[in-house]
């Protein structure tokens, strides 16, 4: 018998999915559940179980792609509609519902408070869900406790060497939230869902709704810092023969995916507001291939600047 299988029934969630390829490899599929969390930072708010809320939401989600694709098929966009608020069905819906009320089924789910996905995560489940049976496992306590040797830098913890036995240390270490935790999450989810906007931000430990144009401004100021950077310029823009003050648009696409945790749809939609609102000038070089969308026709062949 192995150093896992004394564990009674529980399902694993992960918000990141290096950490649920980890598991995988000591755990049945059927017990380790990876969530997208897209879903929680862009969008109307999704309830668990109202397929009202995943169609309007499959409904939002179309409207921002559908400046994106040319040549659309029209009598495709209900079937488009339907397969989003499907998807999020199965993501978060009866089933899932149910096995988060199921008593006698552990949830553990593994968290990092400086990931906002994982912020984002803790206040969902404890706003719609009964959690009397679910534990969090601390990302931190793992590398500071399970991992780390002295002398060695705290590294991904999906490069480590996992064993069972490691397996093991981390589950006695579960943790259940506090009374006061669990009311904070519960009050801060509450409070957003009595405001507009779609956006969701967590800064400085308060939660809060934006409109969708709340990442213009930084988009913009990003936009005009990246054009100043010569080493950039330097790199790309002189191999292409772009004048100054030009980035590729990619590049800067790149930018607000990773640092803001955005959706590629999302950033893509953002710039083609900003360029019809004639904020932001674009070039299009190397027109190599007309039949891209305009998504791909963006990011491989748009260089950006601000409008003067």
């Amino acid at each position: 018998m192995n150093a896992v299988e004394h564990i009674d029934n529980f399902i694993h969630i992960s918000t990141y999915y290096p950490m649920h390829q980890t598991l995988l490899k000591f755990f049945d599929e059927d017990k380790i559940v990876n969530i997208d969390t897209q879903f929680l930072y862009t969008g109307p708010n999704i309830i668990p179980g109202d397929k009202q809320t995943y169609h309007n939401f499959g409904k939002w989600f179309h409207s921002i792609t559908l400046s994106q694709i040319e040549k659309r098929d029209t009598k495709k966009d209900n079937e488009f509609i339907s397969y989003i608020a499907n998807k999020m069905e199965t993501l978060i819906g009866h089933e899932f519902l149910q096995s988060m009320n199921t008593k006698d089924i552990n949830i553990l789910c593994w968290v990092d408070d400086q990931r906002v996905a994982d912020i984002l995560f803790k206040h969902y489940l404890v706003y719609f869900y009964e959690i009397n049976n679910v534990y969090f496992i601390d990302n931190n306590y793992i590398n500071k406790y399970i991992f780390q040797h002295q002398g060695e830098q705290v590294e991904s913890l999906f490069t480590k060497p996992w064993s069972y036995k490691s397996i093991k240390r981390v589950f006695d270490n579960k943790q259940k939230l506090s009374k006061s935790e669990y009311q904070f999450l519960k009050k801060s989810w509450a409070n957003i869902l009595n405001f507009n906007g779609y956006i969701r931000i967590y800064e400085n430990e308060v939660l809060r709704n934006e409109e969708e144009n709340y990442f213009d401004t930084i988009i913009l100021e990003r936009l005009k810092k990246e054009a100043q950077n010569q080493t950039y310029r330097n790199k790309h823009n002189l191999k292409e023969n772009i004048p100054d003050g030009y980035i590729k648009l990619s590049f800067l696409y790149a930018i607000m995916m990773s640092e803001y945790q955005l959706t590629d749809s999302f950033v893509i939609t953002r710039l083609i507001q900003l360029i019809e609102q004639k904020q932001i000038d674009y070039m299009e070089v190397n027109k190599d291939n007309e039949n891209l969308s305009l998504y791909h026709k963006m990011l491989q062949h748009y260089f950006i600047k601000i409008k003067p």
